[in-house]
């Protein structure tokens, strides 16, 4: 195929964010060839610079654009799977980029499907009632599209060790499913003929797996999310059989789920970090949850307790996540973001109960075509505008602690040491034996 060539597609993914842009795929191809139009199969992605042709775009767009392509080649970092599987298995035979934005047409716009139109009202309820700034940050946490979030304000993010808050995961999702589980409990429970004669916490789990679900493929169904969602199908499926629930059989049924339907996701950064922080809590929050009982039953002035408790429990969620997640984490990002430690315990609070919770209400307000309360949209506008501060102070508390240039070696210690400091919080025998070895291992790298 010609390298530079006037090429026709439609949008076929959301837009994800890269360093310089964004990274647009295409399918349905068509490029001109001496006049004449060639249809091309599979998928191309293209990289395009960040501006106002480029906001505008969504899925379901023909577009017709001049691009230059070149074909996949193996880059291989060591240790790594290659990039170019990676995207043949997605069906991407090429990439390139866009010569110029403003060379960018839309065509036509395909017929939308039931998801995209729900994604697409909640665009213009954002833009008619939440200043354009919040707008675009509950667009990221509830749709998973970044494209109207500044590179700087992403930075930011990213910096304060809280930009996971931005990627659709478990919270986002056991958020609208506790939610709509207790809506439904209180609704069948005052229901006679419901609650008289069945268990409506089976009838809520089931409502609440089915919203879960829904929400998972309106934001775009990230791994994330998708292990969110295949967990709590685990634990709800458990309650309505009235099952014993265990935390750790629904991960291993998450991961079997999602590894039959996308075998690709285990090369997959976000799903390795999503899994590793679940299997970091799982076996380290028991202690942290000990401790604050604790803490609760024998510290003087029960608000102080609670508070001291909810501390604890916090720094030691935050801490487990980073320990767990750490060998990604050095892999990938080749930095460390120190103050996230600080920074989690108060953004995941305030995002969860100060942004979350009020976008799923206006979501569901929008998806149900109901109105939506003036309360929740300054409760929305409020926590988007504290949110974005809350990152902008963390980002220049601390500098990152940064990694480049760690050897194979190195790396495998650190991780080694991480995972020994983990373990430390669910055995009872050979701790000093564990943190003796984790610390050896520390002092070794630096």
């Amino acid at each position: 195929f010609r390298q530079d060539l006037l090429l026709e597609g439609r949008v076929d993914e959301l837009i994800r964010r890269t360093q310089n842009g964004f990274h647009v795929y295409l399918s349905n191809l068509r490029a001109q060839d001496s006049l004449q139009w060639q249809s091309l199969p599979g998928r191309v992605r293209l990289q395009v610079v960040d501006g106002k042709y480029v906001r505008r775009l969504h899925p379901g767009l023909k577009l017709r654009l001049r691009v230059k392509l070149k074909g996949l080649r193996e880059i291989v970092n060591p240790g790594s799977p290659g990039l170019g599987k990676k995207l043949l298995r997605q069906g991407i035979w090429a990439t390139g980029f866009v010569k110029s934005p403003a060379s960018i047409s839309v065509i036509s716009v395909s017929a939308e499907s039931s998801v995209s139109k729900i994604r697409s009202r909640f665009r213009a309820w954002l833009r008619g009632h939440v200043a354009p700034k919040c707008g675009a940050l509950v667009e990221a946490l509830i749709l998973g599209d970044r494209k109207a979030i500044s590179n700087h304000d992403v930075e930011k993010w990213r910096d304060s060790g809280i930009s996971h808050l931005l990627a659709i995961s478990g919270l986002h999702v056991a958020m609208l499913c506790w939610f709509l589980y207790r809506i439904a409990f209180l609704l069948f429970s005052s229901l006679s003929i419901l609650s008289e004669r069945m268990d409506v916490g089976r009838l809520a789990a089931v409502v609440g797996l089915a919203t879960a679900w829904f929400y998972v493929f309106v934001a775009g169904a990230p791994p994330s999310a998708v292990r969110a969602g295949w967990m709590l199908t685990g634990f709800l499926t458990a309650r309505v059989l009235n099952r014993e629930v265990k935390v750790g059989t629904s991960l291993c049924h998450a991961a079997i789920c999602m590894c039959l339907t996308d075998p690709g996701c285990v090369v997959d950064a976000g799903c390795q970090l999503s899994f590793l922080a679940v299997m970091a809590l799982i076996l380290g929050m028991p202690a942290v949850n000990r401790t604050a009982t604790w803490i609760r039953d024998h510290m003087p002035y029960g608000f102080l307790a609670r508070f001291t408790a909810f501390v604890w429990t916090s720094v030691g969620a935050s801490f487990l996540c980073i320990l767990g997640t750490l060998p990604v984490v050095i892999w990938t990002f080749q930095s460390i973001p120190i103050v996230s430690l600080v920074a989690n315990v108060i953004a995941i609070p305030w995002v969860a109960w100060g942004l979350l919770l009020p976008s799923m209400i206006a979501l569901m307000g929008v998806m149900l075509h109901l109105p939506v309360s003036g309360l929740a949209e300054v409760w929305m506008s409020f926590g988007a505008e504290y949110a974005q501060e809350i990152a902008h102070f963390f980002s220049n508390l601390f500098p990152k602690l940064e990694l480049a240039g760690l050897t194979t070696t190195k790396w495998l210690i650190l991780s080694v040491s991480a995972w020994f400091l983990v373990l430390l919080f669910h055995v009872k025998r050979w701790r000093s034996i564990l943190m003796y070895s984790a610390s050896a291992g520390v002092l070794a790298v630096t």
